[in-house]
């Protein structure tokens, strides 16, 4: 083989080996903004591009995504990895996947907000593992929630709840409690994973998600 036709040949392949993997990305991407309702970044890995799709099958691909609703959450950093991706008439399966999850504090006080309560300040506080909301009108209510992981799924659980300094009566902690979100919102979350891990961090929460083999529709 002459050195213009190996370079003609490399060249070939390179370009169908581009070609398949733009595949494999718009594919992925098509599922994972139905469910995260945002553009995600996809980086397959393993095999070459060419190979998986004549195979049909990926090792792994990680998914990035930002302004993601997770959720009753808008606004959060995702970084999502499937493992096991296999490609099949009208469907793709997912071996298993895990899911890192970042949620800012002002997504989470627009959301709790969103349940009628007015959040002026939501204070994250990881030594603690507690989130500090200041709440009513000029924030003259400080209520203090504990994030948890709670049978696969993110839980707000009440903590202390002061207004003007002192604590407030039952039934204002009991109003405040019927308001909070679940972190679901009585949804499921993207590809059947659930809450493994629920951390508080310096700009909010952390979460962590994991699954286990699934299939979804393909677009």
């Amino acid at each position: 083989m002459s050195t213009l036709t190996l370079t003609a040949f490399v060249a070939l392949l390179a370009g169908a080996n581009l070609a398949a993997r733009l595949i494999i990305e718009q594919r992925i991407a098509s599922v994972m903004s139905r469910m995260t309702g945002s553009d995600p970044d996809v980086e397959p890995s393993g095999q070459l591009s060419l190979l998986a799709v004549l195979s049909k099958h990926v090792a792994a691909v990680d998914v990035t995504s930002h302004n993601t609703k997770v959720g009753t959450f808008s606004g959060a950093r995702v970084h999502i990895r499937l493992d096991d991706v296999r490609f099949g008439s009208g469907r793709t399966s997912i071996g298993s996947s895990q899911a890192a999850i970042d949620i800012p504090a002002a997504a989470i006080a627009q959301q709790i907000g969103a349940g009628g309560i007015t959040v002026a300040e939501v204070r994250p506080d990881a030594a603690a593992g507690t989130l500090t909301l200041r709440m009513g009108p000029g924030g003259i209510a400080q209520v203090v929630l504990r994030p948890e992981a709670d049978s696969g799924r993110l839980t707000l659980s009440l903590g202390a709840v002061e207004i003007f300094g002192r604590p407030a009566p039952e039934a204002t902690r009991r109003a405040i409690e019927a308001k909070l979100p679940d972190g679901s919102g009585g949804t499921s979350y993207p590809l059947g994973m659930s809450v493994r891990s629920a951390e508080v961090t310096s700009e909010g929460l952390h979460v962590v998600l994991h699954g286990a083999r699934t299939s979804v529709t393909s677009a």
